[in-house]
């Protein structure tokens, strides 16, 4: 009996809605999609380094959960305020 073999490939890809747009972050950078007045929809991308690779101390298993919950909440405030401006 042959087994078919699946390779899976693990994602770490999450994100946020924005007024009229969407925001997602990866382990290398941000982009986010809005819908212009005009209908047009609008990209960006930016390269993202994780505050837990600057600094040898987030990575502490405790100090990690806690920098990663105020780095998303930064990153979704910052979305926000750049889609404010395509209003």
């Amino acid at each position: 009996m042959d087994e078919e073999v699946k390779k899976y490939h693990k994602t770490s890809v999450g994100g946020q809605a924005l007024i009229e747009g969407i925001m997602m972050r990866g382990p290398k950078g941000s982009a986010m999609a809005v819908r212009l007045p005009n209908g047009e929809i609008e990209t960006t991308y930016k390269n993202v380094k994780p505050w837990r690779d600057k600094c040898k101390f987030f990575g502490v298993p405790l100090i990690r959960g806690i920098v990663g919950f105020v780095e998303s909440l930064v990153t979704g405030y910052g979305s926000y305020r750049r889609r404010a401006g395509y209003v």
